[in-house]
């Protein structure tokens, strides 16, 4: 069988990563696998060796960009089509005109489905997807509640991580805690996403400046990411008097290092679909504190650790309470969480439902 995957970018998010392991997952099964990226810089690749082909689609030559992606198909001959994110699921849909025998499937990443012209190009190509999927049973709701996607041809399928990737490790957290010169009893918060409006930050400064207001503990926010708000972010944590509690890292690749050295994550996020960075910090055995977006309580399984979105007031009280929980309690917590991402939301997980859709296509 032939796969070609296609995704509106590879830079670092999680629908990316997902992609780029899904294909190396698919090629080891000995599946005939390519790449294409519609636009942007190539920041995750696969590990096998897969054709990665980047269109460079921009605001005014897409109509080039389908007669490259058409004649990609027509050599390549693949069996599905699979699609991930909003721009991607337009073009492969269009394309199934020209080659009635494709399966293509649509596979959304998000609660958001966007504006109301994504949304009338979504139910307009609706006729030319065999299979629409959504990350979270939420997201899923969202979208057939608002005709985005036909019930009919529609399931949810989590995202899953690779649980040997994301383990706890008391060596790693007593080694990069010396490396940031951070005591034992320092408390560690710990989050990891763009700068975007989705990732709401500023609700997590002022949440943070209030936790720091409690005089509870010595603690610092350590934020992982990079993206066009950071210029705002920087300028808030200044206004906020934050500069010597907040640890801004940019990009990185140590992220079980980074989690292991935390002591509690926290999504401020204003939605999400089923946001990865969450199980990733479940399966390295972390407290989580999240707004109640997208799938999170479909990953947590729990309300208890949840707050409204947007609400920073709230966020602050359930950092002050999450970080009162005892020493026994954060084990025994951390345990469970890990149980849960591997028993319900790890890669092999995923991959075997994935493989039963790939097989009901044919």
């Amino acid at each position: 069988m032939k796969i070609l995957y296609c995704i509106t970018g590879l830079g670092v998010g999680g629908a990316e990563r997902i992609v780029v392991e899904t294909a190396d997952k698919m090629f080891d099964l000995g599946y005939n696998i390519k790449i294409v990226c519609l636009s942007g810089e190539v920041k995750v690749t696969p590990k096998r060796d897969i054709e990665i082909i980047n269109l460079g689609l921009n605001k005014v030559n897409f109509f080039n960009i389908l007669k490259k992606f058409i004649k990609i198909i027509h050599d390549f001959k693949p069996n599905i089509l699979h699609a991930h994110m909003f721009h991607a699921i337009i073009l492969s849909r269009i394309s199934k005109i020209f080659f009635k025998d494709i399966k293509v499937i649509s596979h959304a990443h998000n609660t958001k489905y966007g504006n109301s012209l994504r949304s009338f190009l979504y139910k307009r190509t609706e006729l030319f997807t065999d299979i629409n999927i959504n990350v979270s049973d939420i997201s899923t709701k969202h979208f057939i509640e608002n005709k985005v996607f036909n019930p009919t041809k529609t399931i949810t399928l989590a995202n899953g991580i690779d649980t040997n990737k994301f383990y706890p490790n008391e060596k790693i957290r007593i080694e990069m805690r010396k490396k940031f010169t951070l005591a034992d009893d320092v408390l560690v918060f710990i989050t990891i996403g763009s700068f975007t409006p989705q990732k709401d930050h500023k609700n997590l400064l002022f949440a943070y400046k209030k936790f720091i207001e409690s005089n509870l503990t010595s603690s610092k926010l350590i934020i992982v990411g990079d993206g066009e708000l950071r210029g705002n972010i920087e300028t808030l944590i200044v206004d906020l008097g934050l500069q010597d509690f907040v640890i801004l890292l940019g990009l990185r690749k140590d992220i079980n290092e980074l989690l292991n050295m935390a002591d509690i994550f926290v999504l401020s996020s204003a939605w999400e679909g089923l946001p990865l960075v969450i199980a990733e910090a479940m399966s390295a055995e972390k407290l989580i504190i999240s707004t109640n977006c997208g799938g999170v309580s479909q990953l947590l399984n729990s309300e208890d650790f949840l707050v409204p979105i947007q609400d920073f007031n709230m966020l602050a009280e359930k950092m002050v309470t999450v970080a009162k929980i005892s020493s026994i309690d954060k084990i025994s917590i951390g345990t469970s969480n890990r149980e849960i991402i591997i028993q319900k939301f790890s890669l092999e997980n995923m991959i075997n439902n994935l493989l039963s859709i790939y097989k009901k296509l044919f």
